[in-house]
Order: structure tokens, then sequence, then C-alpha cells
């Protein structure tokens, strides 16, 4: 018995048949229909769609072969077919020295006839063929070779166009994801959006019809509510307009050397007259030359809603902790690793569990007057932030004494000593503003 050779092209052939994705598939009525014209054509009493892979040959469909669905490669008659592109006939094996001891001959299926065409992709390549194969010898028609041809062109046709339909299929099952996903994404809008105009018009409406009315107490205090609920419509329009642009990838990223002090210390600046009024210390720990290489835009809006977060979150006379330092883990590239710790009411493991997920969330939500939470998307673009930046983003929380939550970063440390940078100034100059309780 001869083994067949590899063809020349067998990596390249291969990657076309694993292309298919037909390998190991169930039996399909357009295969076994051609597969019965196939013997009935040439008078056979066995029929195969057999494609060559690595070690086997497969049977698309087998017709004479029960219970046969696949044999080593080495005994593939059709394996010396895809050496070519033509018709490989074999008329008689027991008078061809390459078959005449061959075990498939010698006993059960007795082959003493085989012809195979080979099934070529639109590239050239032959991943199996049409054969028929009879215990007897025996001779082609001219029209019956004819009739291989032609019907080893249909099932690759089949195979194609299977292929192409399961494109399809899974196209439409995603754009049927996608639009799911785009009504929830609207109907989140409108119905969070709501909220905090309703407070804009009832408060705004007050003003209009009370003002004579109302004495500078009261107005002071209906101001600051209006205020806030501008500020609140704000933040979640902002944030709406930046998930917007990460959904559609038109968000520019300019990645540079930012020195990590010059980052920080302003953000909490801007956060020291909040953290003063509900008692919170805020204490910074970060070693000194640290910098992180990003995008200086996306690091700001990010700190800012953790950080906003974190003074939100933090009760009476609590504290929020911001440490940095530098991993050096070889082969890595060194990253900056850096905490923000809050010993506010901290998170359940179900809320941690749905934190990335598009819902209003518990934790990271801003109250409006105790009957409203926000949008829930500040966390959701942190995370896209940081990912664009090749960073992390984890968070670990706890409910129970002592209770908190620390939002865990991780962000590429930049390669050279940097230059002093121009920070933002922290009430006027920051990309993103937030609002505050």
């Amino acid at each position: 018995m001869r083994i067949a050779p590899l063809p020349d092209n067998e990596k390249d052939r291969l990657d076309a048949l694993i292309h298919l994705d037909i390998l190991d598939t169930l039996p399909e009525p357009q295969f076994d229909d051609l597969t019965e014209l196939a013997s009935s054509i040439c008078g056979t009493p066995i029929a195969l769609i057999s494609l060559i892979d690595t070690h086997r040959q497969w049977f698309k469909s087998s017709l004479g072969l029960p219970n046969v669905h696949e044999t080593p490669r080495d005994l593939a008659f059709c394996a010396h077919a895809i050496l070519g592109q033509e018709l490989f006939v074999v008329e008689d094996t027991l008078l061809d020295e390459r078959f005449c001891d061959h075990p498939l001959v010698l006993s059960d299926p007795n082959i003493r006839f085989y012809a195979g065409m080979p099934l070529i992709t639109d590239d050239g390549y032959s991943l199996g063929t049409l054969c028929a194969i009879d215990q007897q010898p025996k001779q082609l028609t001219d029209s019956q070779r004819r009739a291989l041809h032609i019907l080893a062109r249909q099932v690759m046709a089949q195979m194609t166009l299977r292929r192409s339909l399961k494109i399809i299929q899974q196209d439409a099952r995603e754009l049927h994801a996608l639009q799911a996903k785009k009504n929830h994404f609207f109907s989140f809008i409108a119905k969070e959006l709501q909220y905090p105009f309703n407070d804009l018009l009832q408060f705004s409406n007050q003003l209009r019809l009370d003002l004579d009315q109302i004495d500078a107490t009261e107005l002071r205090a209906l101001v600051s509510r209006l205020n806030h609920a501008a500020r609140t419509t704000f933040r979640m329009v902002d944030n709406l307009l930046q998930w917007s642009m990460l959904e559609t990838h038109s968000m520019p990223r300019q990645p540079i050397d930012i020195p990590l002090d010059q980052l920080i210390k302003p953000i909490v600046s801007m956060f020291s007259p909040i953290a003063r009024q509900k008692s919170v210390n805020i204490e910074l720990h970060v070693v000194d030359g640290l910098s992180v290489h990003a995008d200086i835009d996306m690091m700001y809006a990010l700190l800012q809603n953790v950080l906003s977060n974190a003074v939100r979150h933090t009760s009476m006379g609590g504290e929020i902790t911001i440490k940095a330092h530098l991993i050096e883990a070889a082969p890595a590239a060194p990253m900056i690793h850096i905490d923000i710790h809050d010993t506010g009411c901290g998170m359940t493991e179900q809320q941690l569990q749905h934190l990335f997920e598009l819902h209003p969330q518990d934790h990271l939500s801003v109250p409006a007057h105790g009957k409203h939470k926000g949008a829930g998307l500040g966390l959701l673009l942190c995370q896209r932030y940081v990912a664009l930046n090749h960073g992390t983003l984890s968070v670990s929380s706890q409910t129970e004494a002592p209770s908190g939550t620390t939002i865990h970063l991780q962000l590429p440390a930049a390669q050279q000593p940097p230059p002093h940078i121009k920070t933002a100034d922290p009430l006027s100059d920051l990309p993103h503003p937030v609002s505050y309780d």
C-alpha cells in the first residue's frame, strides 16, 4: 500500500477546509441527494462526500457504508485524489500497485473500483472528493465522468452556500441583539432623563409662580435644588455624549506621559470643599516620580468619576485614601497601580456582579432628593477609558464593618521621565464636569 504524500499547499488547504466550518456536522439532505445521484449515475453501490482533514478522511455524506463516518487519512483513496484537480480513477485496485495490498481492498468494503472528483474551492484548494466505489472492476463512460465533474461542483457550491447562510444567520442574530440593545438603551435614556428634567420644570415653575411669596431662605434652598437638578441633567447628558462617542469609535485618544501628582492633585483639590462639608478626610499616598502613559482627557474624566463616587458615598466623618505605586513585572510592561478606597456603606456581592451592566446602580448613582437614581453610565465609561488606554479596572467592596469600596486601577507607566505639563484648573478647565451632592 502506498500512502499519499501531503499536497504542497497543505497548510492553506486545511485553513480553507476549517473556514467552511463543516467538519463533524450532522447529515444534511442536500448532500445526501448528491451522493445518491452520483451512485445512480455511475452504477455503484457506494458513493461518498469525503473531506480530508489533518489525520483523517471524514464523510459529510455516505451511501453504502452504514455507520462509517471517517477513516484514517493514510487509508484514504481520496488523499491521492486531492493531489490533483482532475477525476482520479482506479478501474481495478488489484491491478494497481498503489492499492493491490490495501486493507480496504483485501477486506471490507472490498474496494475494486474507485472514482473520485476533487472538491475544489475558488482559490484552487482540493478539500476532498465526491467519489463512487464498487466491489467490481469498472470503467466510466464519458458522460459518467462529465456527470461527476458537475456533481462535484454542486457539492462545493452547497458547501459554500451553507457557510454563507450560516454567516448570514449569525449576522442576523447579532443584528437582532444590537437592535434589542439599542432599544433598551434608548428606553433607558428616556426614563433616566425624565426625572431631572421634571425636577427642572418643577423648581423653575415654583420660582415663576411663588417668587413674590417665598423668603430669602426658601429662595436659596429652591435655587440650590434647581442648580443641583441642572448639574445632574448636564452630567447625564455629558455621560451619554461620551458613551456615544465611545460606541461609535469617534472619541480621539492622544496618549502622553503624565506625572501622576499633576493628574490627581487638581482633582483632589476640586473635591476638597465638598469633602470638608461632610468632614471626610482625603489622604493621598502617591510614590514620587510616578507617571502614566495615557490620554489626559480620559484620565481626568476617569478619576473625577471615581473620586466623585467615593466622596458621595462616604458617610460623615469618613475617609478616602488614594494610593499609587509602580509594578514592575517582567516581561510585562511596567504598570502604575492606583487604589481609591472609601469608607462608605459598600456593595453587596449581587451589586458587584451587576456593576458593569447598563442599569441604575445602587452604589454609583446620584440620588435626586431621595426619589431617583442616576444613569449608571459613569463606571461603564471609566471601564472603557481604562481599556482604551491598555489598563484594567476592578472593584472590591464589603458591607460589613469595616465597610467600604476600593477601585483598583492599573495603567501603563510612562517609559521616559515626563516633562512638566500644564494641569487643568480644578474649578473651570476640567474636560468633563461632574455634579455632586
